[in-house]
């Protein structure tokens, strides 16, 4: 029998993003203002400044759009890809893992180790985030951080293997 199961983690907000969304926005809108300001004063034309304008609010909102992240996991007979959507438009696949190979499992609620690459794909805002300890080929020792719902929290323990530590 096939076990498959995705989900979708929307990525919460943090200060950083709030900031840079700002400061996209006040330049769009500057630069939007800018160009019907130079185009009117330089070229007499104002139609040549609000197309010039429209654009510049367009890059503005399709930069926007772009901070928009989500996190899917997918998976499939004890592996688990896990895909960054960045804007609903870019896909980029960031680690895939065969959980049979995990070395700890649990709830996080300790820092990893100083030896370990840490792949961050919570929701950052929920408390039921856990931690997966494994071995990669590419990274070494490496941490997930994940938020996985009831479903595929059950798929993902049916497959750690029993001398994985748990907390």
């Amino acid at each position: 029998m096939e076990n498959f199961k995705e989900q979708l983690v929307a990525k919460g907000k943090d200060p950083s993003d709030t900031r840079k969304r700002l400061l996209v926005t006040v330049a769009g809108v500057v630069a939007a203002s800018l160009l019907v300001f130079l185009s009117i004063n330089f070229l007499g034309n104002i139609f040549v400044g609000l197309i010039l304008a429209a654009v510049a609010l367009w890059g503005t909102y399709y930069i926007l759009s772009g901070f928009y992240t989500e996190y899917e996991y997918i998976f499939t007979n004890g592996e688990i890809d896990v895909d960054k959507i960045m804007g609903q438009r870019k896909r980029k696949r960031l680690i895939t893992i065969e959980v049979k190979s995990a070395t700890a499992f649990g709830k996080l609620n300790t820092a990893a180790d100083a030896n370990y690459s840490v792949v961050d794909v919570s929701d950052r805002e929920s408390k039921l985030s856990y931690y997966m300890d494994f071995r990669h080929n590419e990274l070494g020792d490496t941490r997930l951080i994940f938020t996985p719902n009831e479903d595929m929290l059950s798929l993902v323990e049916r497959y750690i293997p029993r001398t994985a530590k748990r907390t």
